[in-house]
């Protein structure tokens, strides 16, 4: 885990394919880059599949996965008692 940062670099690759308009096979180099090596495992977190770190889109949802914290959003929502319980988070 320590070490990975999440990516793996790909080699420039030659690709081809038939053009709509001559029918031809047209081909081309395709840049290499570093591409992400995450995938989503669930709701709210990702795996990295090199390292197999799973991280979180959000503090909420490490929170809920990791200490069994019931509702995720618990936290963004504000509760404001003097208008019946409706939410006061965006004001």
């Amino acid at each position: 885990m320590g070490n990975c940062n999440h990516t793996r670099q790909t080699s420039p690759e030659w690709v081809e394919y038939e053009c709509d308009w001559t029918g031809e096979t047209v081909g081309y180099w395709e840049e290499g880059g570093a591409v992400s090596t995450t995938v989503d495992v669930d709701m709210h977190r990702y795996r990295c599949t090199q390292c197999g770190e799973v991280m979180y889109y959000s503090a909420a949802a490490k929170r809920h996965y990791e200490e069994g914290e019931e509702n995720i959003v618990s936290h963004s929502i504000q509760r404001n008692t003097h208008n019946g319980g409706e939410s006061d988070g965006n004001r």
